[in-house]
């Protein structure tokens, strides 16, 4: 036996129905219904924004 043998697996980052990642079902999301990367990048920006902004208020 080898130190290797005890090793944990490495869980999988698939979905383990698909076998894709999230990345690879956002790109074909965002094929789909026509979604370019930079409406994606200016959505998550604004949805952070608006998250900071909250948690101030209720903190």
């Amino acid at each position: 036996m080898r130190p290797s043998d005890f090793l944990p697996d490495r869980p999988s980052v698939s979905e383990f129905i698909t076998g894709r990642t999230m990345g690879q079902d956002c790109e074909i999301l965002a094929q789909k219904f026509g979604v370019t990367r930079e409406e994606q990048d200016e959505f998550a920006t604004a949805s952070h924004q608006n998250a900071a902004k909250h948690k101030k208020l209720v903190y």
